[in-house]
């Protein structure tokens, strides 16, 4: 819900989406879970493109290795590795960073611990090398929600959901809420 509300109405990019950036939190008896720490996070709407080398190697997308122009599906692809350690506790790739680019790159991604298809299949569509195949923000809440039994077709962010973006961004990129 918090990358569907980055990039499709705020047009936001926050380009080091890792387990370490988010925090998990009771309100009133109610586990949630916020995305924090938004230093390396920028305007960017209507899929316009990035050049800067930024985030936290593990969980960059392959488009950033190569030094290419990048989307918000950079940080689709940080939620698929994200997933992916959550489900099998381990990352995808190699943290060595002499293998991890030509891991990211070029190796097959071990879907063995997956014991679920619908979360494999997700997994897999969040990890797809080819940022214009891999999924939306929105496309990955309507699969999740599928995921759980709920019509995709029903899926919205509660109304609840109304974070204080100021307070997530950088001092130099604020943002007014509505």
């Amino acid at each position: 819900q918090a990358l569907h509300y980055l990039h499709d109405e705020m047009g936001i990019v926050h380009r080091d989406i890792k387990p370490e950036n988010f925090l998990m939190y009771n309100d009133k008896g109610r586990n949630k879970i916020k995305l924090i720490d938004f230093g390396f996070a920028t305007y960017a709407k209507n899929l316009e493109f990035m050049t800067e080398q930024i985030g936290t190697p593990n969980y960059s997308a392959p488009e950033i290795f190569e030094d290419k122009p990048y989307t918000n599906k950079v940080d689709i692809w940080s939620a698929g590795i994200v997933l992916y350690n959550m489900i099998n506790g381990m990352q995808p790739f190699s943290s060595n960073e002499k293998t991890l680019m030509d891991q990211v790159l070029h190796r097959e991604i071990d879907y063995s611990g997956f014991s679920n298809n619908s979360l494999k299949e997700l997994c897999q569509n969040l990890l797809e090398r080819d940022s214009n195949k891999r999924l939306t923000a929105f496309q990955a809440l309507n699969s999740l929600s599928l995921i759980k039994g709920s019509d995709a077709n029903q899926q919205t962010i509660p109304s609840s959901f109304n974070p204080d973006i100021n307070k997530m961004m950088p001092n130099n990129n604020t943002i007014q809420n509505e």
